[in-house]
């Protein structure tokens, strides 16, 4: 089973099913994320560590805490 929540300190914090949607678009090699995610959630997905900016404008990479 996969948790999907991440700590902040002592808090654990629950990912909404956008996030989880979005994060599960990655390229199983690249790690590259589908395009057609909202800009908020791209966002907030990078303000938490999530996703990083990838190779060429407008793509997004997982990174380990995704």
């Amino acid at each position: 089973m996969v948790a999907w929540s991440y700590t902040v300190g002592s808090v654990v914090m629950k990912l909404t099913r956008d996030k989880k949607l979005w994060l599960l678009t990655a390229h199983p090699d690249t790690l590259d994320l589908a395009e057609e995610a909202p800009g908020w959630l791209i966002a907030n997905c990078h303000v938490k560590g999530f996703v990083k900016p990838g190779p060429a404008a407008g793509v997004w990479r997982l990174t380990e805490a995704g």
